[in-house]
């Protein structure tokens, strides 16, 4: 066998070698920006969802005093309040 012969199948492994590394390397790029673009998805939609139930709970507490301001007006009405 002559060097040629024992240095193509090296040459051959190392060139597929460094395809590999390079595909790799760009995938792994490419999966770290989507990454990058979901937590910023969840970022919004974290935002979106506290603003909603921040307004939900204020409502929930107005018309909590308005029930309670009802009872209160029923029961002096009626005599029952100490």
């Amino acid at each position: 066998m002559t060097d040629v012969q024992l240095l193509i199948p090296f040459a051959t492994f190392v060139g597929t070698l460094a395809v590999v590394v390079v595909g790799f390397s760009y995938n792994n790029s490419r999966i770290s920006d989507l990454r990058s673009e979901m937590n910023h998805c969840f970022e919004d939609f974290d935002r979106l969802l506290d603003a909603k139930l921040a307004r939900l709970e204020e409502m929930m507490l107005h018309k909590f005093a308005e029930l309670n301001d009802r009872l209160i007006r029923i029961e002096n009405r009626l005599g029952m309040r100490e």
